[in-house]
């Protein structure tokens, strides 16, 4: 099966003008976790001008219809990254862009979602998108009866409403990823995924940089 992946990219913000993303230290992947990503089913590579990374999956897959149990139906990952910036520094998340496929019979629906919070801090960003008004070849219109097309979502965060990392300590970003789709039992199979010939599914994390103070 094709690998799908996740990249993180970054933007550096430095007093009035825009520092090298290559003065982060490092972009680091503290473990994975969840139905979506077990331990054999991903992979880590940052890219060559670390202001990236990939995690590359095998297998993460939902399925409703025919056949599925009740556990195919949702499935998730669960990321922690440590990112370590420049002194007097701190980030946070400006955008997320997700890209997936699906193959839906007129009878299924699914959802994509994401949340993200600082380790030690209560305050989480969710969102979550109907897959069938997401779709790259109607975007922003509700797609109805049989749906095979890739999707995508993007969702931006105005740089005053960004939820910054402590600058008093290194914090964690944790990251859950979720899929899920729901059909008749006696249904032919549907399913949304991060892992097709279409592209597979690929998530877009944004960080904003901005001093301490």
């Amino acid at each position: 099966m094709k690998k799908s992946a996740m990249l993180l990219g970054m933007a550096l913000l430095c007093g009035s003008g825009v520092a090298s993303a290559q003065r982060i230290a490092t972009v680091e992947l503290l473990s994975v976790s969840g139905s979506g990503c077990q331990e054999d089913e991903f992979d880590v590579a940052p890219t060559a001008d670390r202001t990236a990374f990939t995690i590359n999956y095998s297998d993460y897959t939902a399925l409703a219809g025919f056949g599925t149990s009740v556990a195919d139906h949702r499935k998730n990952c669960n990321l922690s990254v440590k990112v370590v910036v420049p002194n007097g520094f701190t980030f946070g998340i400006a955008q997320v862009d997700v890209h997936g496929f699906a193959d839906l019979q007129p009878s299924a629906e699914a959802l994509a979602a994401t949340s993200y919070w600082f380790q030690g801090n209560p305050m989480t960003t969710f969102v979550s998108h109907d897959i069938r008004a997401s779709t790259d070849g109607n975007p922003g219109r509700r797609v109805n009866g049989r749906l095979v097309d890739g999707w995508e979502t993007i969702d931006r965060t105005l740089f005053a409403s960004i939820v910054w990392a402590d600058c008093s300590s290194t914090r964690n970003i944790n990251i859950n990823t979720e899929l899920r789709i729901s059909s008749p039992a006696d249904a032919d199979t549907s399913l949304v995924t991060t892992d097709s010939t279409h592209g597979g599914l690929r998530t877009l994390f944004h960080l904003a940089f901005r001093p301490c103070r």
